[in-house]
């Protein structure tokens, strides 16, 4: 016990002043015995690369784990990071920095890789919910029994996957490369999106990949995550586009086109910051589809002209 609060007043000296000089060594021991200054520290040196190499996993990692052992400055931290990309997970943060006010509906629970924050039932995630990785993987979708199940979004560094996933993406769905220069998109060079059928996380079955132009370069059966046709090969599939439409209103449109009209599977972004994602047709959204307000509320069914039906 003495040796826990000699490390605990050393880490809040440490935090008094500039960590010039510091390395995450200097406060290993007191982060890994749960102290939360500790812990902030470790996160800022692995951030900022002091004294080691930068390791954002290992960042995320501390400065979560300091957020979860209530420290206001973690917390406060993780609010603003997660402003954009979790606004669910963001304003659970700012509300225990300042009043803790965590809704009914919506549990907070850590684990050794990450941390999920959404809807529980029997004590397993159920429901709708957010699961951020200390790698900065994320999860927005549906749960069931402690898996990924129902309609969802996954993003990570390089790409972005929307659709069903039964524990891994299985149905049909969406995965848009932001890295083409590293990672051909389902083995296919110059793919930058792939719409299709997905078995275990990877394409499987009858899909399409478009090029950076928005323009198919092959439409085919793949397995295993490869095409099993020539490529490329578009068949009869070119009048399909892939495009990024800015509107008047600031909000976005990202997807298939058929003559002008959305048609297919596309993400719909308001400039508020809400998102659909989903089918469509006829220019309307039209099948299932994923609402995800500005404030991580999320509503998962059938769309029909536009209008959410069940």
């Amino acid at each position: 016990m003495a040796q826990r609060t000699l490390l605990y007043i050393m880490a809040l000296l440490l935090s008094a002043t500039s960590l010039y000089g510091q390395q995450p060594s200097d406060f290993l021991a007191a982060a890994r015995s749960g102290n939360p200054v500790a812990q902030y520290n470790a996160a800022i040196c692995y951030e900022r690369g002091m004294g080691t190499a930068p390791n954002a996993t290992r960042s995320a990692h501390f400065m979560r784990l300091a957020a979860e052992n209530g420290l206001p400055e973690a917390q406060q931290y993780l609010a603003r990071k997660l402003a954009t990309s979790l606004p669910q997970l963001a304003t659970y943060w700012a509300n225990q920095a300042t009043t803790p006010n965590t809704p009914a509906f919506t549990v907070y629970e850590g684990y050794d890789n990450g941390c999920y924050y959404g809807q529980l039932r029997g004590g397993t995630r159920d429901g709708y919910g957010a699961y951020l990785w200390d790698t900065g993987v994320c999860y927005v979708g549906e749960w069931e029994n402690d898996e990924r199940h129902g309609m969802g979004r996954t993003e990570c560094a390089d790409q972005t996957h929307y659709g069903r996933y039964i524990n891994h993406a299985t149905g049909f769905g969406v995965t848009i490369v932001s890295d083409t220069l590293r990672l051909h998109l389902a083995h296919c060079p110059a793919g930058v999106c792939y719409v299709g059928n997905y078995s275990g996380g990877l394409p499987d079955g009858l899909g399409t990949i478009y090029n950076s132009a928005g323009e198919v370069v092959y439409f085919g059966p793949f397995e295993a995550g490869r095409p099993t046709n020539t490529y490329p090969s578009t068949e009869h599939y070119s009048a399909y586009r892939w495009v990024r439409e800015q509107l008047p209103s600031g909000d976005t449109y990202e997807g298939e086109t058929v003559g002008g009209l959305r048609e297919g599977f596309g993400i719909y972004r308001w400039s508020t910051g809400a998102v659909w994602f989903g089918f469509w047709q006829g220019g309307t959204r039209s099948g299932e589809g994923l609402f995800i307000d500005t404030d991580g509320q999320m509503v998962a069914g059938l769309w029909s002209d536009d209008e959410y039906r069940e």
